[in-house]
């Protein structure tokens, strides 16, 4: 009985041909699970539970101070209002040739009325040339900005008091 020597590249090959052969029938399972799942419906209701969760997380990672107040919401609301006072009238002194302490025309004065209003109720003082205009409940742009810096003022000194 002869003895058969197999070749050692013979089996090289046959193991490499079985490891494509696996490989194939693994990518083919695989893309037949991939197109089950694009069938199925995904249904959302098991996730409801988690929303309110997922909220507070979110709630809880927001910084301590973004309660707004609703009369400093108001004020800025009438700051901004302000600032387009300040921008129709600067335009009316450019385009009258008007110098710093001169009369804005009656006419134009009303325009600008009729265009912006306090949200909160007040009406805007639309003073001479070169001088801001006044809220009649939120005062000036320049008031505000000196209480906002006090505020941010003693918001720093108090946190850093409360680090400690």
């Amino acid at each position: 009985m002869p003895i058969e020597i197999e070749d050692p590249k013979e089996e090289e090959k046959k193991a490499k041909a079985e490891a494509a052969e696996k490989k194939r029938k693994r990518a083919a399972a695989a893309a037949q699970e991939d197109d089950e799942f694009v069938g199925q419906k995904r249904e959302l209701w098991p996730l409801i539970p988690a929303i309110p969760v997922v909220v507070a997380v979110l709630l809880s990672l927001l910084p301590e101070r973004v309660e707004v107040n609703e009369v400093e919401l108001e004020r800025a609301r009438c700051m901004a209002q302000m600032m387009d006072v300040v921008g129709m009238k600067t335009q009316v002194v450019q385009e009258k040739g008007l110098e710093e302490g001169d009369s804005l025309p009656e006419e134009e004065i009303e325009k600008i009325r009729q265009a912006v209003s306090c949200p909160g109720g007040g009406s805007f003082e639309i003073r001479e040339a070169g001088s801001e205009p006044r809220c009649s409940l939120h005062g000036t742009m320049s008031e505000w900005g000196r209480e906002q810096k006090n505020i941010a003022y003693w918001d720093k000194v108090l946190g850093d008091n409360k680090q400690e």
